[in-house]
């Protein structure tokens, strides 16, 4: 296991299965999950979703995972669950200088998805239903591609999800941060999603949004 654990990371792939560790070390199941118990344990390995491990680097190992981003670009990747970063989260990448939210903010279309905790990284599964109607956009990040929300659709978002995202007066922090980043023809069609489009509701739009 050692060896295979190993010769993954000089391939730059650092996720994997039961069934790849099994076909790669030649062991049985139960050697292979007895054994992958002892990497966790030492804090080599961690598992994102049941039956799926990703290695963590020895860098890393003293925080207890890869970076979020790393972390949650892998472990989609090796699921292929749609998904993308957002909220408070998101915000960073677009310029606002707040302090990042504990948790990484992820929306998935999955209800009830617990939230991962390892070492000091978190990460927190947000529900939305209609992920192919979100306007997101690819970042490059170690060892994979990250998806994010636009600065549209994370204004939007932090309008919706006001209790995750602080507060009223956080989010007008955040929003007026957001500012530079958001082009107002897109804001407007971000917000017209799933609505009938007329001057009223671009009317509306524009006032909400001077709220902030």
């Amino acid at each position: 296991m050692k060896k295979f654990l190993e010769e993954k990371q000089r391939e730059g792939t650092l996720f994997f299965d039961i069934a790849e560790a099994m076909e790669k070390t030649g062991n049985s199941r139960a050697n292979v999950i007895a054994s992958l118990a002892f990497y966790k344990k030492k804090g080599e390995i961690i598992s994102p979703f049941r039956g799926i491990y990703v290695i963590v680097p020895l860098g890393d190992q003293v925080r207890g995972s890869l970076e979020p981003s790393e972390l949650i670009a892998i472990a989609m990747r090796a699921k292929g669950i749609p998904y993308y970063l957002g909220l408070l989260s998101a915000a960073v990448y677009h310029g606002a200088s707040h302090q990042p939210p504990q948790k990484s903010q992820v929306f998935i279309s999955k209800r009830k998805k617990k939230p991962w905790q390892f070492g000091r990284v978190g990460v927190e599964f947000l529900y939305k239903k209609d992920l192919d109607k979100v306007y997101t956009e690819e970042r490059v990040v170690d060892n994979g591609i990250l998806k994010i929300s636009t600065p549209e659709q994370t204004a939007k978002d932090i309008m919706i999800f006001s209790k995750q995202s602080g507060g009223l007066n956080h989010i007008a922090t955040i929003i007026h941060e957001l500012f530079e980043a958001i082009d107002e023809e897109k804001m407007v069609s971000v917000m017209m999603a799933d609505k009938k489009k007329n001057m009223d509701t671009k009317t509306r739009i524009y006032n909400r949004l001077s709220r902030f």
